[in-house]
């Protein structure tokens, strides 16, 4: 009984290492290529709409398209 406890043990741990691998691999490819977060940096060049430190999301997913609809034009 001991040994089929130990089995079942690892075969959770393994499970629980396989998701969490697998939830880091697809939050980097969503970084790398969906969205992308960064902080302004400082200076006034967008002044008054973004001050320095605020963060910004940018989405990736319509530079993947961006030579279908230059071609439309």
């Amino acid at each position: 009984m001991g040994e089929d406890d130990n089995k079942d043990v690892k075969k959770e741990v393994m499970e629980w290492v396989k998701s969490i691998l697998l939830a880091i691999v697809i939050a980097i490819l969503i970084k790398t290529f969906i969205f992308n977060t960064t902080y302004v940096l400082g200076g006034n060049s967008m002044y008054p709409t973004l001050h320095e430190r605020d963060r910004l999301f940018a989405n990736k997913i319509p530079l993947y398209f961006l030579d279908l609809i230059e071609e439309r034009l």
